[in-house]
């Protein structure tokens, strides 16, 4: 997929502002090769919803369906994800 790196490491720096391991586990299970953005970011939404224990609020952010929006739906998946994992982490 043509820009998998890029959002892996653009979401890698996000959880490591939380955990390290958070990130590394993201970066472990999400560099492998992935065909299809659609099917990427599916797997991604998941991982993120497994994070907060919360899949409906992260399928609420959708998954992009252009290589354009590929900004937009980490901002709002990160708005969604890392103010939770890191109320999580403060305590």
């Amino acid at each position: 997929m043509r820009y998998q790196k890029d959002i892996v490491e653009r979401l890698c720096l996000g959880l490591a502002g939380i955990s390290q391991e958070l990130s590394t586990a993201f970066h472990n299970e999400f560099s492998a090769p992935r065909h299809a953005l659609s099917e990427f970011s599916h797997q991604v939404n998941a991982h993120y919803g497994n994070l907060i224990n919360d899949k409906p609020k992260v399928d609420a952010v959708g998954v992009p369906e252009h290589n354009e929006d590929i900004p937009y739906w980490i901002e709002d998946l990160e708005r969604v994800v890392l103010p939770v994992l890191r109320e999580r982490m403060k305590k």
